[in-house]
Protein backbone atom coordinates (compact mmCIF):
# COMPACT_ATOMS: atom_id res chain seq x y z
CA UNK A 1 0.00 0.00 0.00
CA UNK A 2 0.94 3.47 -0.73
CA UNK A 3 -0.07 5.94 1.41
CA UNK A 4 -1.26 8.76 -0.64
CA UNK A 5 -0.82 11.36 2.46
CA UNK A 6 2.19 12.76 3.47
CA UNK A 7 3.64 12.62 6.78
CA UNK A 8 2.86 16.10 7.27
CA UNK A 9 -0.77 15.87 6.07
CA UNK A 10 -1.58 13.17 8.75
CA UNK A 11 -0.21 15.28 11.25
CA UNK A 12 -1.93 18.34 10.55
CA UNK A 13 -4.83 15.70 10.18
CA UNK A 14 -4.39 14.90 13.99
CA UNK A 15 -3.77 19.10 14.92
CA UNK A 16 -7.49 19.59 13.25
CA UNK A 17 -9.02 16.39 14.91
CA UNK A 18 -7.48 16.32 18.79
CA UNK A 19 -8.44 20.01 18.16
CA UNK A 20 -12.15 19.35 17.46
CA UNK A 21 -12.42 16.62 19.89
CA UNK A 22 -11.32 18.77 22.59
CA UNK A 23 -14.01 21.06 21.86
CA UNK A 24 -16.28 18.74 21.23
CA UNK A 25 -15.79 17.52 24.60
CA UNK A 26 -15.90 20.50 26.09
CA UNK A 27 -19.26 20.95 25.01
CA UNK A 28 -21.33 17.87 26.24
CA UNK A 29 -21.64 16.45 29.56
CA UNK A 30 -19.52 12.45 30.76
CA UNK A 31 -22.58 11.41 30.75
CA UNK A 32 -24.10 12.30 27.35
CA UNK A 33 -25.25 8.74 25.47
CA UNK A 34 -23.02 8.89 21.77
CA UNK A 35 -25.24 7.68 19.17
CA UNK A 36 -22.34 6.26 16.99
CA UNK A 37 -21.19 4.02 19.72
CA UNK A 38 -24.67 2.96 21.23
CA UNK A 39 -23.08 1.13 24.16
CA UNK A 40 -20.89 4.38 25.43
CA UNK A 41 -21.57 7.43 26.88
CA UNK A 42 -19.04 10.58 26.47
CA UNK A 43 -16.69 8.70 29.48
CA UNK A 44 -16.18 6.01 27.87
CA UNK A 45 -15.39 7.60 24.34
CA UNK A 46 -13.02 10.11 26.14
CA UNK A 47 -11.30 7.36 28.32
CA UNK A 48 -10.58 4.94 25.05
CA UNK A 49 -9.48 8.25 23.01
CA UNK A 50 -7.59 9.40 25.65
CA UNK A 51 -6.04 6.21 26.33
CA UNK A 52 -4.91 5.93 22.67
CA UNK A 53 -3.87 9.05 22.65
CA UNK A 54 -1.64 8.74 25.61
CA UNK A 55 -0.37 5.07 24.13
CA UNK A 56 0.89 6.53 20.73
CA UNK A 57 2.50 9.48 22.17
CA UNK A 58 4.42 6.56 24.84
CA UNK A 59 5.54 4.58 21.94
CA UNK A 60 6.99 7.90 20.01
CA UNK A 61 8.74 8.80 22.78
CA UNK A 62 10.39 5.04 22.98
CA UNK A 63 10.83 4.50 19.21
CA UNK A 64 13.14 8.33 19.74
CA UNK A 65 14.49 7.84 23.50
CA UNK A 66 12.87 10.58 24.37
CA UNK A 67 10.84 11.35 28.23
CA UNK A 68 7.74 9.36 28.69
CA UNK A 69 5.09 12.59 28.05
CA UNK A 70 2.75 12.94 31.26
CA UNK A 71 -0.88 11.11 30.73
CA UNK A 72 -3.12 11.61 33.85
CA UNK A 73 -6.89 9.64 33.82
CA UNK A 74 -9.71 11.50 32.72
CA UNK A 75 -11.41 13.72 35.49
CA UNK A 76 -14.48 12.35 37.38
CA UNK A 77 -15.97 15.78 36.65
CA UNK A 78 -14.72 19.12 35.72
CA UNK A 79 -13.62 20.10 31.99
CA UNK A 80 -13.05 16.58 29.80
CA UNK A 81 -12.37 19.15 27.16
CA UNK A 82 -9.23 20.78 28.86
CA UNK A 83 -7.86 17.24 29.92
CA UNK A 84 -8.14 15.99 26.52
CA UNK A 85 -6.35 19.26 25.14
CA UNK A 86 -3.26 18.73 26.97
CA UNK A 87 -3.04 14.94 25.70
CA UNK A 88 -3.48 15.83 22.18
CA UNK A 89 -0.99 18.40 22.46
CA UNK A 90 1.68 15.99 23.91
CA UNK A 91 0.83 13.52 20.72
CA UNK A 92 0.89 16.69 18.01
CA UNK A 93 4.52 17.44 20.05
CA UNK A 94 6.01 13.82 19.47
CA UNK A 95 4.81 13.67 16.31
CA UNK A 96 5.95 17.15 15.38
CA UNK A 97 9.80 16.09 17.16
CA UNK A 98 10.20 12.98 15.27
CA UNK A 99 10.98 11.72 11.87
CA UNK A 100 8.38 9.75 9.64
CA UNK A 101 11.17 6.90 9.34
CA UNK A 102 11.88 6.85 12.86
CA UNK A 103 11.45 3.36 14.03
CA UNK A 104 9.10 2.30 16.60
CA UNK A 105 6.44 -0.37 17.36
CA UNK A 106 3.46 -0.86 15.60
CA UNK A 107 1.47 -3.88 15.32
CA UNK A 108 1.36 -3.55 11.50
CA UNK A 109 3.99 -5.35 9.62
CA UNK A 110 6.57 -4.08 7.77
CA UNK A 111 5.06 -0.76 9.30
CA UNK A 112 7.45 -0.05 12.26
CA UNK A 113 7.49 3.86 11.80
CA UNK A 114 6.68 6.76 13.10
CA UNK A 115 4.46 7.89 9.66
CA UNK A 116 2.00 4.71 10.74
CA UNK A 117 1.51 5.95 13.73
CA UNK A 118 0.78 9.97 12.17
CA UNK A 119 -1.32 7.50 9.81
CA UNK A 120 -2.98 5.74 12.38
CA UNK A 121 -4.00 8.45 14.69
CA UNK A 122 -5.38 10.71 12.22
CA UNK A 123 -7.63 7.91 11.21
CA UNK A 124 -9.11 7.20 14.64
CA UNK A 125 -9.20 10.38 15.77
CA UNK A 126 -11.39 11.71 12.70
CA UNK A 127 -13.72 8.85 13.67
CA UNK A 128 -14.15 9.50 17.33
CA UNK A 129 -14.36 13.09 16.95
CA UNK A 130 -17.14 12.63 14.71
CA UNK A 131 -18.64 10.58 17.92
CA UNK A 132 -17.77 12.70 20.27
CA UNK A 133 -19.28 15.29 18.03
CA UNK A 134 -22.55 13.30 17.65
CA UNK A 135 -23.05 13.35 20.81
CA UNK A 136 -22.87 17.16 20.70
CA UNK A 137 -25.79 16.96 18.61
CA UNK A 138 -23.65 18.42 16.09
CA UNK A 139 -21.16 17.06 13.86
CA UNK A 140 -18.70 18.29 11.06
CA UNK A 141 -17.53 16.47 7.85
CA UNK A 142 -14.47 14.59 7.76
CA UNK A 143 -12.09 16.14 5.40
CA UNK A 144 -12.76 14.28 1.88
CA UNK A 145 -8.61 13.20 1.50
CA UNK A 146 -8.22 11.90 4.70
CA UNK A 147 -11.62 9.85 4.69
CA UNK A 148 -10.31 8.54 1.07
CA UNK A 149 -6.86 7.49 2.82
CA UNK A 150 -9.17 5.50 5.90
CA UNK A 151 -10.53 3.57 3.22
CA UNK A 152 -6.82 2.62 1.94
CA UNK A 153 -5.57 2.13 5.72
CA UNK A 154 -8.39 0.02 6.49
CA UNK A 155 -6.42 -2.62 3.73
CA UNK A 156 -3.37 -2.42 5.83
CA UNK A 157 -5.25 -2.73 9.04
CA UNK A 158 -7.15 -6.03 7.30
CA UNK A 159 -3.39 -7.25 6.30
CA UNK A 160 -2.26 -6.36 9.85
CA UNK A 161 -4.92 -8.00 11.88
CA UNK A 162 -4.51 -11.87 9.41
CA UNK A 163 -0.91 -11.30 9.97
CA UNK A 164 -1.20 -11.29 13.29
CA UNK A 165 -2.96 -14.51 13.06
CA UNK A 166 -6.41 -13.82 13.81
CA UNK A 167 -9.49 -15.54 11.87
CA UNK A 168 -10.35 -15.00 8.52
CA UNK A 169 -14.15 -16.18 9.43
CA UNK A 170 -16.00 -12.85 8.21
CA UNK A 171 -18.34 -13.20 11.55
CA UNK A 172 -17.88 -9.13 12.67
CA UNK A 173 -14.72 -9.71 15.00
CA UNK A 174 -13.44 -6.86 16.48
CA UNK A 175 -16.99 -4.86 16.66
Amino acid sequence: MIDRMRYEDHLEAVECEAGALAEAFAAVTIDAHVPTCPDWTVADLADHVGGFTGFWSHVLCEGTGRPKTEFTQRPAHGDVGAWYAALGAALITELSATAPEQQVWTWAPGRHDASFVARRCAHELAVHCFDAQAARGATAPINGALAADGIEEIFVMIEAWKANGHPESGAGEGQ
